[in-house]
């Protein structure tokens, strides 16, 4: 079973310690399958906790960014603490568009000594040699917005304008690790299992996490 968001739908993490990445390490992971078919205009958000007005705004968003332009971004992964940002772009990256009808993994490990290393079904995409692609320890400020939730399907006031429907599956997120490659590779093999995240959400008719912390999302 997955989950399938239609354009006004969205649901949101409760606000929990486990999701309180601070300026530590975190990764998180989703599979997800956007028509081919369905226009995409703008920049929707799929994850993220921040107020996507601006991508200076503290927090972390992934999202689509001229989905349906070849000549655009395509999909793009925005990180920011307040005094900087990393803008990770998939054409920047050499990376196909999310928007084909078909599933595919994603994966952003945020280490925070490092890099924001982007995985997509499996393999690292990190070609774009600009620093302000990936060099995290460019922002090394808190990355949780305040009073706002991880979301998905919008950004974290979930009130962005930009909006798609998609199908998404087996959100993952870990805090406090950033995945290896080989670690990334096994989860690519899909199987209903929590991987150690302090997060897992299978969508199998419900928003029930399953990591055994009880961090249930909600629809909004």
């Amino acid at each position: 079973m997955v989950a399938e968001f239609p354009t006004a739908a969205h649901a949101q993490f409760p606000d929990h310690p486990l999701l309180d990445f601070g300026t530590g390490d975190f990764t998180v992971s989703f599979w997800t399958k956007i028509s081919a078919n369905v226009s995409v205009s703008g920049d929707p958000v799929i994850l993220g906790n921040k107020d996507w007005g601006s991508g200076g705004n503290v927090g972390f968003q992934i999202g689509l960014d001229g989905a349906d332009d070849p000549s655009a971004h395509l999909w793009t992964v925005n990180v920011a603490d307040g005094t900087g940002r990393l803008d990770w772009d998939a054409d920047d990256n050499q990376t196909p568009n999310l928007k084909d009808g078909n599933w595919h993994f994603v994966v952003v490990a945020f280490d925070r000594a490092a890099t924001m290393n982007v995985y997509f079904d499996g393999i690292l995409r990190q070609s774009d040699p600009a620093e302000d692609s990936k060099n995290l320890t460019l922002l090394p400020g808190d990355l949780n917005a305040a009073d706002l939730p991880l979301t998905i399907m919008q950004d974290g006031t979930g009130a962005y304008p930009d909006d798609f429907e998609a199908r998404i599956d087996d959100i993952r997120i870990w805090k406090d690790k950033v995945l290896t490659p080989t670690e990334i590779a096994e989860i690519y093999s899909p199987e209903d299992d929590a991987y150690e995240a302090v997060a897992f959400l299978p969508l199998n008719n419900n928003l029930y996490d399953y990591s055994g912390n009880n961090i249930h999302a909600e629809d909004n």
